[in-house]
């Protein structure tokens, strides 16, 4: 994207000189007094004349981006000088004329959350008169995903993860499991930069790994876990466990390091936990007793535990809307007139606070596993065709639209975090 440079800005009037001021004084007099002298009024063979402007003082600024690594932001950036902004293109080189001489702040926007700038996206600079000042800002870019959707399928063989576009193209592999191994959950991060993923070992040990949105640098954090998600600064990693017997909902680094277990429940399987937008509540799964479960909700801490469901039934999966006000979630709870299979899993929508509990699917096969578009207007699901044949489809939240858009006769899955937010 080039950028032409910015036109001068149109020159205020200047204010009359004290001398000028008294010039036009005296004419108006000359006009208005009939008594006065023809030849004292405007007659002078050398009339005073007003002082010249000077002007202002201007120079200019040089602006260049310099672009590296992966992605680069394809629609450029905004450069702002004195609350203006001056679009500059990937790698080029802009200039902002008729900049007043003086100290200025020039600061880079519009950059996209997988890039960053070397030394800061803001710099000072002085201006000086008809000289020209330089700023150049480095970036450095690494793959990201931006409203796409990770899922796990079985096109290929062995469990693996994929990614594609939300209408379905742009499919991506991102990894090759061994035969008898393979990934069954993900979760993308925030900035869309890092994935979490849990990975089934030929032994059956479920492990939480993370890897680069690209498939690379892939490294183990926990040798005990399933079903991570993100904190919303990306920071740390939801997940639950059975390591001390019961599974239980634990928090940690992104490193794998910190380890804090949040409900130490005895007696209680807790599952599919999942961060608040806000970061200040978890909603998870707790199964009283076999295939009766709950959505809760409790504090980022572990604390002010609430039932929100309060119907106990058999769930799969629960995920927060991007405002922080709803949970999405399945269940084979029945309607008031039963008219669904008491194993049919449906998709609900209900408010955080356990309010307005609503359908969003109704048939006779199961639907699972939902997770929210970034503008909370679609939710994306799994649907089992057959057994053997799991498909992902996108529905408008008032579940008028329904499309599937994988349709491949594999066995396929979405998770809570698996459309990403970023853009």
């Amino acid at each position: 994207m080039s950028a032409n440079p910015r036109p001068a800005a149109a020159s205020a009037p200047k204010p009359l000189s004290h001398r000028s001021r008294a010039v036009a004084g005296l004419g108006a007099v000359c006009l208005g007094g009939a008594l006065l002298l023809a030849a004292g009024c405007g007659s002078d063979s050398n009339p005073a004349s007003p002082d010249p402007d000077p002007g202002t003082a201007t120079g200019s600024i040089s602006v260049t981006t310099v672009w590296n690594g992966n992605q680069p932001d394809a629609d450029g950036y905004l450069v702002r000088v004195n609350g203006a902004d001056t679009p500059v293109a990937v790698s080029e080189t802009t200039l902002l004329t008729d900049i007043p001489v003086g100290a200025h702040t020039v600061e880079l926007t519009g950059i996209a959350s997988n890039c960053e700038v070397a030394d800061g996206a803001s710099r000072s600079v002085t201006v000086t008169d008809g000289g020209t000042s330089v700023v150049v800002f480095s970036l450095s870019c690494v793959t990201a995903l931006r409203d796409q959707v990770l899922f796990v399928s079985n096109r290929a063989s062995d469990s693996d993860l994929f990614v594609m576009n939300p209408d379905g193209s742009g499919v991506a592999r991102l990894t090759t499991s061994a035969s008898g191994t393979g990934v069954t959950n993900a979760a993308v991060s925030p900035d869309g930069r890092t994935i979490a993923y849990q990975f089934s070992t030929a032994a059956f040990v479920s492990e939480i790994w993370t890897m680069d949105a690209d498939g690379s640098n892939a490294r183990r954090v926990s040798d005990d876990g399933q079903e991570p998600t993100w904190h919303p600064d990306g920071m740390r990693i939801l997940f639950s466990s059975s390591r001390t017997g019961d599974f239980d909902v634990y928090a940690m680094n992104a490193d794998g390091t910190g380890l804090q277990n949040l409900t130490n429940s005895a007696a209680k399987n807790e599952s599919y936990p999942v961060w608040s937008p806000d970061g200040s509540r978890i909603a998870f799964l707790s199964e009283i007793q076999q295939s009766e479960r709950d959505v809760w909700t409790m504090s980022s801490t572990g604390s002010a535990l609430t039932n929100v469901t309060n119907s106990p039934a058999w769930m799969v999966g629960v995920a927060w809307s991007p405002d922080g006000t709803k949970l999405a979630y399945c269940s084979d709870r029945p309607r008031p007139i039963d008219i669904l299979p008491a194993d049919d899993l449906e998709i609900h929508v209900i408010n955080a606070d356990g309010t307005n509990d609503r359908y969003l699917t109704s048939n006779t096969v199961a639907d699972a596993l939902p997770s929210w578009s970034a503008d909370g207007n679609f939710i994306v699901y799994v649907r089992e065709m057959t057994p053997q044949d799991t498909d992902v489809f996108v529905m408008s939240l008032d579940g008028q639209s329904d499309v599937n858009i994988t349709s491949n006769g594999a066995i396929e899955y979405v998770f809570a975090q698996s459309w990403c937010w970023a853009r």
